[in-house]
């Protein structure tokens, strides 16, 4: 380390003349959003989506080897909106002139960005990726091949799945990279769609997915794959069954929920339903242990243990949601007989669970509410507008909601919803793909 003062102009310098000397027209700020993408992630313990902490993800990056020096320095010393990088001694006092301000045009923040999807009118053609902030605006949009689907999204990470099995890391500029393969494939005819139930990881690192392996009569054999983002795909976990597979469920803390559920079922479906028994399923040993009865039709597992299901009052036709863990052995809310039920989730901090109640009256007749139960002091209430269904909970606490143009008669789009009810809406598109945190400029 030699003392020698380095700042953000040197940086931006260096970067620009390695370009220079490449002799193509890659512009400073593609390459430097590109590192400072790739460098910076987040890593989410758990939701909605735990975001307790950030880690630094060092993934490769495409650039003129006449970069490396330069990039090595934003690597080592950073790149942000002051000048006053200077390395001195541990204990030297700091420099007797001032330091000399700068403007840096491409410095970049961290921020909270919400994926989502759209899709053409009768589901006629491609899926389009929507990046937008927690206040409204769109940072970007990328329309996808016929040959590609929205797989899910988190951490650093935007993953979309390939006919050919491969999974992508789509950025918001819309190159994209290959990261990993051993999907099933789609020969489909009309845009892609992914072939099997799969959910990705709250960092974006890794991805699940459930598969019928072989099926005779009733019996049927099934496995739960694991991939990643630098490793190959291998088994978690294989179940032979009658008339149910294994397939994921909720993907929200370290640890996935993979249901057995009941093969054929279908019908009007308004919640992430489970048709059998939900496990959390151990990634490290693929150990599989039971949350809530056999029978619960949604489940959810907070950060401190305590879980919570929703299962028919034994004995009569009253749903019963119900809570266990520390401290709230007991804890209940019954919910209307008739209708569907579901959007269970904890929050970040285990203090708070939601779900959604629908009288399921049918498309262009359909009606939401979601309610709050404080798990401190075991209170009930409504939360925010009508009409509008859980999707997941930001870092800051909010909860993110959806209301399609079936849903009732406000306006359709993406909503984030404050403890104390206030609703705002953000976006327009109603397909939650789940919740990233980006370096955004």
């Amino acid at each position: 380390m030699t003392g020698e003062h380095i700042d953000d102009t040197s940086l931006e310098a260096a970067l620009r003349a390695a370009e220079l000397d490449r002799g193509e027209e890659d512009t400073l700020g593609r390459i430097h959003a590109r590192v400072q993408e790739h460098v910076y992630g987040s890593n989410i313990t758990g939701p909605g989506w735990r975001w307790s902490h950030r880690v630094t993800v060092f993934a490769a990056v495409a650039v003129p080897a006449a970069a490396a020096a330069a990039i090595a320095a934003i690597l080592i010393f950073g790149h942000g909106p002051s000048a006053n990088n200077v390395v001195q001694p541990a204990g030297s006092p700091g420099p007797n002139a001032s330091p000399r301000p700068t403007t840096n045009p491409t410095a970049a923040a961290m921020q909270t960005v919400i994926v989502e999807a759209s899709t053409p009118a009768n589901l006629v053609g491609p899926a389009t990726v929507h990046w937008i902030t927690t206040n409204g605006t769109e940072l970007a949009s990328r329309q996808l091949p016929d040959n590609e689907a929205v797989l899910g999204a988190g951490g650093s990470h935007v993953l979309v799945y390939r006919t050919d099995g491969h999974v992508l890391d789509l950025h918001m500029d819309g190159t994209s990279q290959d990261v990993g393969s051993g999907m099933p494939t789609s020969t489909a005819p009309g845009p892609a769609s992914v072939p099997v139930r799969a959910l990705v990881s709250p960092d974006g690192r890794q991805w699940i997915w459930g598969q019928i392996v072989t099926q005779s009569g009733n019996s049927v054999t099934s496995k739960i794959w694991l991939d990643g983002i630098g490793t190959n795909a291998r088994t978690m976990a294989q179940a032979a069954e009658d008339n149910h597979a294994l397939e994921p469920y909720r993907w929200a803390l370290a640890n996935p929920l993979v249901s057995h559920s009941a093969i054929g079922v279908g019908g009007y479906i308004l919640f992430n339903t489970a048709y059998g028994q939900v496990d959390e399923l151990d990634l490290a040993t693929g150990k599989q242990t039971p949350i809530g009865p056999a029978d619960a039709s949604a489940v959810d597992l907070a950060t401190n243990g305590a879980k919570t299901y929703i299962e028919v009052n034994p004995g009569t036709t009253t749903k019963l949601l119900t809570v266990n863990g520390p401290g709230l052995r007991g804890l209940s809310a019954t919910l209307p007989a008739t209708g569907q039920a579901g959007g269970v989730m904890f929050d970040a901090g285990s203090n708070h669970l939601v779900f959604a109640t629908s009288p399921a009256n049918g498309p262009g007749h359909e009606h939401f509410e979601t309610d709050m139960i404080d798990l401190i002091s075991g209170a009930r209430t409504k939360l925010g507008p009508a009409d509008l269904r859980p999707a997941t909970w930001l870092p800051d606490g909010r909860l993110v909601e959806f209301r399609t143009s079936s849903d009732g008669d406000g306006v359709p789009g993406t909503y984030l919803v404050s403890l104390d009810g206030g609703a705002t809406n953000i976006s327009p598109y109603d397909t939650v793909v789940g919740v990233a945190e980006l370096l955004v400029p």
